[in-house]
Formats: structure tokens, sequence, C-alpha cells
């Protein structure tokens, strides 16, 4: 879908995680609204695909509590192509 408009749940969770800290003072008390600049560069397919990649992998093991076989089996990967991926993105303890 063609959204002109940026939501929270756009932004990785860091960002959004920093934002809600600024927008708590010291004292508990709200601070004033943050403000979000956004480059408007574009990152690189490869770059996109990559971050996309290595989240969904660091949630596919959370859902599948670190367990191989069933990681593979609910991403439709093969075990091997799995511990690729793995490796790739360094999420292996």
């Amino acid at each position: 879908y063609n959204s002109p408009n940026l939501y929270a749940y756009h932004l990785p969770d860091i960002i959004r995680i920093s934002l809600a800290r600024k927008s708590v003072k010291g004292n508990g008390q709200p601070a004033a609204a943050p403000t979000l600049t956004l480059n408007t560069a574009l990152p690189t397919w490869r770059q996109f695909k990559d971050h996309c990649e290595k989240e969904y992998l660091a949630r596919l093991l959370a859902q599948s509590e670190n367990n191989i076989s069933k990681a593979s089996s609910m991403a439709d990967l093969s075990r091997t192509r799995l511990y690729q991926l793995l490796t790739k993105y360094d999420l292996l303890d």
C-alpha cells in the first residue's frame, strides 16, 4: 500500500525506543514532542533486503525458541539453508 504518511510502526525498534525515551524528561514529566528528521535517501536494495532478512530470521528464532528444526519448518527452508542465513547474519549463539 502506498501511504505518504510515516507512522511509528514503520520505524525500526531502536528508533521507536529512542524517541519514547526522549519523550519523557528525567523527572517523569512529558517532554516536548520529539522531532524526527528523515534522510530522504533510500538504502540500496541489498541493504534493505539484508535488513529485512536479518529481522525476519531473528523473529523466526524467537518464535521457534531457537529450535532450528522448528524454525526451518516454519520458514519452509532446509536446515542447511537456514544455517547459512543465520551464519551470514551472525545470529547463531
